[in-house]
């Protein structure tokens, strides 16, 4: 309840409960609506390829041109089997995905702690760090991110007493893991690996069970493979991605210690300060707190043995240095390519020499690591000081209730999400004879390329091969395509719709700067097109067949 509790009060700037139908922004989070409505489309019909999506239409493969959220659309199932209202799907997934990350890490903290205000203190340092936030509007596959301190405790478990059911536990919290994106397979096998050797430490296994462990490593390794491959070699053969493009999307030390723009801290930030708040989209805003930092720090003393209290056991020490060992890990690598850290080397230009990693184009979204460990920091703190000071229990509240306000976004630049009919025009494709669509105009290349993820939403109702796509990356040749279709309503755009399969053309008026009408009149006019339906600024047209 009180992860719930929360969850309703940190998420109210970015959420719309009353309205979780409807309501979503638009983007990156109607292009993950999309995605989780596919999937779910695919397991309920028969005969569908998983990756080739109706998007990009005519290309096959085009779900591998963004994240395929496979291990997150098996919570989404059930709604979308019965409602069939992919936005309600997706809503209700995200808002509970923050609920199980607090759980999942007050669990793990418990197991360390056995106290449960500590364990709250660091639960909602992860459930609610500002990783979380940033990427809470439209990143649902960064923040469903709650097997990731399951993965300890089941590592724990199984290193702790190795069977074959806990080994098949940690494979099976892994491949879940790793389903859900293609960062947070990443993510959480260097967890894994990095927890290995502090588990060691603390179980010591003997000869016996170290052979067992090595057994079952391999089984797990193959369980990994067995079910990730499938899935990998979608997206192998992508390019990697640019140096320049990593590099934008890197962290540095302001990142973690200035406040974000629309945070209280960062709304009074002063204004000569030689590092300003940045903008809550930007990948490199990943601020940690200062409450959490405190409590970090206090814990950091206390497992040294330099802190208040009594001196802490063998578990809490060991455990202390995993947080600490997550936090300058997550945090090197999150600086990116060809930029020193306190003179020393980047860590990334190593990791991505790595089979794969060249793929990861975004190193700030390492800092999911040091979110997790300043989780664990933050609980070791609020500890030492309850076991200093018993009575200390409000003054530990009062820390975490200022800790969670830290990141809470006071004004969030883009509002709450609001709710979003889909066009009546696309409703009417249910009942018309086959053919894929294309919606105009395209808005590839753009600002405001973001709209073209309305036209993947939308099509949820019909699930009609579409011509537009909204991802990553798109099809070789898509370019000239867009072109084509942008050309309407002229004779050779027409022609190249039917060689496509193109058999439908919704026209969007309000998005044309300077209007529709001369592009509508010629529309109208044209022996290749016809008029079928329009509701308010949006027109379908059906392709004429050739003569």
């Amino acid at each position: 309840m009180a992860y719930l509790a929360a969850s309703l009060v940190m998420l109210y700037p970015i959420s719309n409960v009353l309205h979780l139908a409807s309501a979503s922004y638009p983007g990156d989070a109607r292009l993950n609506i999309w995605t989780l409505a596919w999937v779910n489309h695919v397991w309920e019909s028969q005969g569908l390829s998983l990756f080739d999506a109706n998007i990009y239409h005519p290309a096959k493969g085009t779900l591998a041109y963004s994240e395929h959220l496979v291990g997150i659309a098996p919570f989404s199932f059930p709604i979308y089997a019965a409602t069939h209202n992919p936005t309600l799907a997706y809503n209700i997934v995200w808002f509970v995905a923050f609920v199980l990350n607090g759980l999942m890490a007050h669990l793990l903290l418990f197991r360390v702690t056995r106290n449960h205000l500590a364990a709250l203190a660091g639960g909602t340092a992860y459930a609610f760090s500002f990783f979380n936030m940033l990427h809470g509007h439209g990143h649902l596959q960064l923040v469903w991110s709650f097997w990731m301190p399951l993965s300890v405790i089941a590592i724990d478990r199984w290193a702790a007493r190795p069977s074959w059911v806990r080994a098949i536990t940690v494979a099976a919290v892994l491949v879940m893991q790793m389903l859900a994106s293609w960062y947070l397979a990443v993510l959480v096998l260097l967890l894994a690996a990095a927890y290995v050797p502090f588990a060691a430490f603390l179980h010591r296994p003997t000869r016996h069970t170290i052979g067992r462990l090595a057994v079952q490593s391999l089984a797990i390794a193959c369980v990994l493979l067995l079910c990730v491959a499938p899935f990998v070699r979608h997206y192998v053969g992508f390019p990697p991605g640019s140096i320049a493009e990593a590099a934008g999307f890197s962290a540095d030390f302001a990142s973690y210690l200035v406040p974000p723009q629309g945070t209280w801290l960062g709304l009074s930030w002063p204004s000569w300060m030689p590092d300003q708040p940045r903008e809550p989209y930007r990948e490199s805003t990943l601020f940690v707190g200062y409450i959490r930092l405190v409590l970090f720090g206090i814990g950091l003393l206390w497992v040294l043995g330099k802190g208040p209290g009594p001196a802490p056991d063998r578990t809490m020490r060991a455990t202390g240095a995993f947080a600490v060992f997550l936090v300058v890990a997550g945090g090197w690598l999150s600086f990116g390519p060809g930029r020193d850290v306190l003179g020393l080397p980047s860590l990334y230009d190593v990791f991505v020499t790595l089979p794969g990693m060249t793929l990861i184009r975004a190193p700030g979204r390492f800092a999911l690591l040091v979110s997790l460990g300043m989780a664990i920091g933050s609980a070791i703190g609020a500890l030492a000081v309850l076991r200093r000071w018993p009575n200390a229990t409000r003054y530990v509240v009062l820390l975490l209730i200022l800790g969670l306000s830290e990141t809470y976004f006071v004004h969030f630049p883009g509002g709450r999400p609001q709710p979003e009919a889909i066009p009546k025009v696309y409703e009417f494709l249910r009942d018309l004879g086959p053919g894929a669509v294309v919606s105009l105009p395209s808005h590839r290349g753009l600002p405001w390329d973001w709209r073209d993820a309305d036209y993947q939403y939308f099509s949820t109702v019909h699930w009609r091969p579409i011509v537009n796509g909204y991802s990553r990356r798109e099809p070789d040749g898509y370019s000239s395509v867009a072109k084509l279709m942008a050309a309407f309503p002229g004779h050779e755009s027409a022609t190249a719709m039917r060689s496509m399969g193109v058999g439908f053309v919704v026209v969007h008026t309000e998005h044309y700067e300077g209007g529709a009408l001369g592009l509508i009149e010629k529309a109208e006019a044209s022996p290749d097109f016809a008029l079928v339906a329009r509701d308010g600024p949006q027109m379908l047209f059906a392709v004429r067949p050739g003569r």
